[in-house]
C-alpha cells in the first residue's frame, strides 16, 4: 500500500517537474553536481568518494547525498566534506524522503541531479522528480521517464560501478 501512494507522489512530482526549465550544463568548472545514492555498503561509498573525486578534479562543485535504510547510521560512519547521509527516520509514512530533505537539495540550486542506483528506487526517483536541478541522469527504468532528462541504459549490466563509468563518460561528451 506504501508503495502504492509513492509511486503516485513522484508521478504526480514527475508531472508537475515536465513543466520546469531544463538545462544542460558542460562539466567544467564551477558546474553544481549533485550525486544521490544508497549508503548502507562501504564499497558504495568508497565508489561515490571516487567518483566525487574524478568530478572535482574537472572543476565541478559536487555534493553527495547517501540513504541508510536503518534507523541509525551505522558506528564506524565517517562524514567527509561533499558528503551527507538522512536515514529511515528521515522518511515519511510512504518511505519518502521528508520534504525537509528535499528542500536541502533544492536550495543547492544543482546544474546536474546523478540518480546513482541502479534499479527502482523510489526515493530516489521522488528526489529525482521533484528537483530543481538544471538536468537530471539516472538509470534507465521504463516506467520512470519522465523523472529524468538523460537515461543510462546499462545493457544488463546493473552494476553501480558501470553506471558511475557511464555518466562520467556522457558528462564529458556534455556541450552547450
Amino acid at each position: 500500500m506504501k508503495k502504492f501512494f509513492a509511486k503516485r507522489a513522484i508521478r504526480a512530482k514527475a508531472k508537475a517537474g515536465a513543466k520546469q526549465q531544463r538545462k544542460v550544463s558542460p562539466l567544467r568548472k564551477g558546474v553544481r553536481i549533485g550525486i544521490l545514492f544508497e549508503a548502507e555498503d562501504p564499497a558504495s561509498r568508497k565508489l561515490m568518494e571516487n567518483f566525487r573525486e574524478e568530478l572535482v578534479a574537472e572543476g565541478a562543485l559536487v555534493s553527495v547525498l547517501g540513504y541508510f535504510p536503518m534507523k541509525e547510521f551505522p558506528e564506524k560512519l565517517v562524514f567527509k566534506p561533499g558528503f551527507d547521509y538522512f536515514k529511515k527516520k528521515d522518511t515519511d509514512w510512504k518511505g519518502l524522503a521528508q520534504d525537509s530533505i528535499l528542500q536541502k537539495v533544492n536550495l543547492l540550486n544543482l546544474d546536474i541531479l546523478i540518480g546513482a542506483f541502479t534499479e527502482e528506487n523510489l526515493m530516489f526517483l521522488h528526489f529525482s522528480a521533484q528537483s530543481n536541478a538544471g538536468f537530471r541522469i539516472g538509470p534507465y527504468l521504463k516506467n520512470y521517464t519522465s523523472c529524468f532528462d538523460f537515461m543510462i541504459d546499462l545493457n544488463g549490466n546493473n552494476d553501480l560501478t558501470n553506471l558511475v563509468k557511464l555518466s562520467t563518460h556522457y558528462l564529458k561528451q556534455l556541450h552547450t
